[in-house]
């Protein structure tokens, strides 16, 4: 049997179903960069000001959620970011993933020059993916971040 693979926008539940089964490696970068665990009403108030967010589902399993964040209210240069659960790191996940990847992206990317944000050194999943979306990332330009180093991710849209 297929697995039921469904892109969808973003409900504010969403965000309490991603964190009952999130990625500890984007536990990790959440609490690094947001400064506390990861809550329901912060990522949703998150989503609602992100642009394009999208949700990934997988057998009506909320898989992950991402989108861009602008970072200026008149400027067309956003920060991308995407959130998952554990059944990102599944085969069916990755592979629904990267099937879909390229279509995603443009529905997200729709509107934005420049992209750009910060990801751990640790997460080399989502590493190689950024690259296969056609990011550069700069491993050249460590930051730290409350004890995590993230490096710089860049794409010209």
């Amino acid at each position: 049997m297929a697995d039921l693979v469904e892109f969808r926008e973003f409900r504010d539940d969403d965000a309490c179903a991603l964190i009952a089964n999130m990625r500890s490696i984007d536990v990790l970068e959440w609490t690094a960069m947001i400064g506390i665990e990861p809550r329901c009403e912060v990522m949703a108030d998150m989503a609602r000001k992100s642009t394009n967010v999208r949700v990934f589902t997988l057998n009506g399993e909320v898989t992950a959620i991402y989108g861009v964040q602008s970072k200026t209210i008149l400027g067309t240069d956003g920060l991308p970011w995407l959130l998952g659960t554990n059944l990102l790191d599944t085969k069916a996940g990755r592979i629904v993933l990267l099937r879909h990847s390229v279509e995603q992206a443009a529905v997200i990317f729709k509107g934005f020059s420049e992209l750009w944000n910060f990801i751990s050194v640790e997460n080399r999943i989502a590493i190689r993916w950024l690259k296969f979306l056609g990011f550069e990332v700069h491993h050249h330009i460590p930051q730290e971040l409350n004890g995590v180093t993230f490096i710089p991710f860049t794409m010209r849209v």
